[in-house]
């Protein structure tokens, strides 16, 4: 099983953590793995401005991610986003994440692999402009496909948190509790492999965690509150005897990981090489074995890693006008497409319409995806309206049924589904993060950011990695 490593540099306003993810990061080196350490666009900053370059030549030796540019200063993602409807929060993200990507390139010499939820602050637009940035991978996100964490959102790669253990930082320091939630950890191995699980992360912890009895985030940005660093409360640091003994059972669990025998240690950024690019075209046999498939449920699939709901929209629509042309191509070009940006009101009642009326409607929908890179949330028929999800069925039933010389007299679009079910707890998810992070201003307002976030679930399908995980671990230079 593969296994991924995180560990979140952040605290800006606390000069001890620096030490700690330096030790950090030597402890990881000196047991020859690689991790992901998410670092803050402002921490880097500081680490230059302090002068700390043995800090940073430790960390360098890992993978760095963008663990958002300025993490918990106000405002958060989720606050920046939380009055942006679809793309105007794509640029929104662009412009507050994007001076980040310059920064890790200059302190550590490398561009970000991945860039990381802070806490329970993010939004769907954040996965586009993510990838708007050529950051190849987004992590820490509730989002996921029912069977798999490493799925592609939003058209980007994504590592949801599902299946990563943590819990850990806070108690390194104290051997009793930390050999319980170890002996947790074990179990959970024991499980995944059992599973056949292709992957896992563990998170390492925060480094001021690590150090000191509190988080000075909570202390001083608590609730919308911004201190600034001048001012700021510093939390009290654990004696010495403490914070050697949190050395010492970081270096066991790591130690475990490198020898364990099924475990493979492997980065983000060498997942995101291994899993490539999403597939750029599909043959007509495999879509019409997904539209078969799809049409005999009422679900908006999102298992199927050969296209998403939204993809599937667009290239059935496509080859359905072939076929009105008399067509046959022998591949079906793919493109990214985005999820409805508002919520399908879909039909109370069945909706026939004639073959030349339906191809008239995906000629529509086609239209609307090239002038806006997403689908529309519902068809016109005259006066009625069906949403995107009863015309996604009916593509589906009628691909399904498509043959040189018969073409159906007759479509039914059928009341059903609009958005996947899974968008439900991938949207309950989320609320529980954006509610449970005591960062966040008391009255955010996170209706528009569940809504879309349920409506990109359009976007959802699993990542396939082109090797499984081999015995052994993936050890660093």
């Amino acid at each position: 099983m593969y296994i991924s490593l995180f560990v979140d540099v952040e605290d800006c306003g606390t000069p001890a953590s620096d030490d700690v993810a330096g030790d950090v990061a030597e402890i990881l080196s000196d047991r020859g793995l690689v991790a992901n350490l998410m670092v803050v666009g402002d921490k880097a900053r500081i680490l230059e401005r302090r002068g700390r370059h043995d800090v940073i030549a430790a960390l360098r030796r890992h993978e760095v991610g963008l663990h958002s540019d300025r993490h918990s200063r106000h405002p958060t993602v989720a606050e920046y986003l939380e009055d942006k409807r679809w793309h105007d929060g794509i640029a929104e993200a662009i412009r507050r994440e994007g001076p980040g990507v310059p920064v890790l390139e200059r302190v550590f010499g490398k561009r970000p692999t991945c860039w990381g939820q802070p806490g329970g602050s993010w939004g769907p637009q954040v996965h586009p402009a993510v990838r708007g940035l050529g950051i190849p991978a987004v992590v820490y996100p509730e989002t996921c496909t029912p069977r798999s964490d490493v799925h592609w959102y939003g058209g980007t790669l994504t590592f949801g948190y599902r299946h990563v253990f943590g819990g850990f930082d806070t108690l390194y320091s104290d051997d009793e509790p930390f050999q319980r939630h170890f002996k947790a950890f074990q179990a959970t191995v024991d499980e995944y492999l059992e599973q056949d699980l292709p992957w896992m992360g563990l998170f390492l912890g925060h480094p001021i965690y690590i150090r000191a009895y509190e988080f000075g985030d909570v202390l001083n940005l608590r609730h919308g509150q911004e201190t600034p660093l001048e001012r700021w409360r510093q939390p009290p640091l654990k004696p010495e005897d403490e914070y050697r003994t949190a050395l010492r059972n970081l270096d066991t669990l790591v130690g475990y990981v490198a020898a364990h025998p099924r475990l493979e240690a492997i980065t983000v950024g060498m997942l995101s090489q291994q899993v490539g690019r999403a597939a750029d075209r599909v043959s007509p046999d495999d879509l019409r074995d997904y539209a078969a498939a799809a049409s005999g449920g009422r679900d908006l699939p999102t298992d199927d890693p050969r296209v998403s709901p939204a993809e599937a929209v667009d290239v059935l629509a496509r080859a359905i006008l072939a076929r009105r042309e008399g067509l046959q191509p022998r591949s079906l070009p793919l493109r990214h497409v985005d999820g409805p940006t508002a919520t399908p009101q879909g039909e109370e009642s069945e909706i026939a319409v004639s073959w030349g009326a339906f191809c008239d409607r995906c000629a529509q929908v086609e239209s609307f995806i090239d002038r806006t890179g997403g689908l529309p949330a519902e068809v016109e028929w005259g006066e009625t309206r069906a949403g995107i999800g009863s015309f996604y069925r009916a593509a589906c039933e009628v691909y399904s049924v498509l043959s040189p010389r018969q073409v159906p007299s007759e479509i039914v679009l059928r009341p059903g589904p609009q958005i996947p079910a899974i968008a439900d707890a991938i949207a309950q998810g989320t609320e529980r993060g954006y509610r449970g992070w005591v960062i966040h201003k008391r009255d955010l307002n996170v209706r528009d950011l569940l809504e879309l976030t349920r409506l990109q679930t359009w976007t959802l399908k699993p990542a396939t990695f082109k090797r499984h995980a081999k015995s052994g671990t993936t050890r660093g230079e």
